[in-house]
């Protein structure tokens, strides 16, 4: 697990489903801003929630973790092999001519689909009746 108070250096082995792009959350931002803090200012000795110094580095942590989430979303994004969204997947013309569609949503689509040709098949039986000859086709009185 990752260790509050030190980034992580990046490094991701081949074929994962999930490339880790994050340099840090939000306590390894502000403890590493802190004893920045420490060494530059060795006099400012309120480290309390109520200081407004503190509260500053707080804050600029939680902007800090927020952007670290959206770039490692947006690495994710970049690979096909990692790709959630299928809209950032298909904005290529190539995958879109070859029909690629990740394997997030493969399941959902194949479920739909079958659904689909389920009440097509169900509509075309209840069509069917009396006057219906194989395959569905109506026959002529």
């Amino acid at each position: 697990m990752n260790s509050p108070t030190k980034a992580n250096a990046i490094d991701n082995k081949p074929y994962l489903k999930v490339i880790k792009y994050r340099i840090g959350r939000y306590a390894v931002f502000r403890n590493e801003m802190l004893d920045a803090v420490n060494r530059e200012l060795p006099g400012w000795s309120a480290h309390d929630g109520e200081d407004y110094g503190v509260a500053l580095i707080e804050m600029w942590a939680y902007l800090a973790d927020i952007l670290a989430y959206y770039q490692e979303r947006i690495a994710n994004e970049a690979f096909i092999r990692t790709a959630v969204l299928r809209s950032r997947s298909f904005s290529s013309p190539s995958l879109s001519i070859t029909g690629w569609i990740p394997a997030s949503q493969l399941k959902r689509l194949s479920h739909s689909l079958l659904i689909r040709k389920k009440r097509r098949y169900t509509k075309r039986l209840q069509g069917a009746g009396e006057n219906s000859g194989r395959n569905g086709e109506d026959i002529p009185d």
